[in-house]
């Protein structure tokens, strides 16, 4: 972008909406047509959407997201608030085996290897 030009993003998921920019001017801008064309309001800044805990420096610059109330939540609802943290889940060098007829992973199993997987996704 050239010297003056700023830059608006706006992200809209069903009925949530972010509007990021660098120049605090062309947000008032965007959010007035906004509100003139649909019935809508400021919540001011973000701190959550969609799950992701959303962080904010503007005196350094920079933006942070992150889902640690997710994994936190995660963490209580299957037990796991005591396990150790690891870098990767497993060894590098682990093989997986098939199971064998009639073995298979248990429901429970599945929804939290579900959950987890949307934290990879995000």
């Amino acid at each position: 972008m050239g010297e003056g030009e700023s830059l608006v993003l706006l992200l809209v998921y069903v009925d949530d909406i972010l509007l990021f920019s660098s120049s605090d001017k062309e947000i008032d801008v965007v959010q007035r047509k906004l509100t003139e064309q649909f019935k809508c309001k400021s919540l001011g800044e973000a701190r959550y959407y969609l799950g992701m805990h959303i962080e904010r420096d503007t005196e350094r610059g920079w933006l942070k997201l992150h889902q640690g109330q997710y994994i936190n939540t995660l963490a209580e609802k299957y037990s796991l608030q005591e396990e150790r943290e690891v870098v990767t889940p497993l060894p590098s060098e682990f093989k997986l085996i098939k199971a064998a007829e009639g073995e298979g992973v248990e429901s429970e199993d599945q929804r939290k290897f579900q959950s987890m997987m949307c934290l990879d996704c995000a």
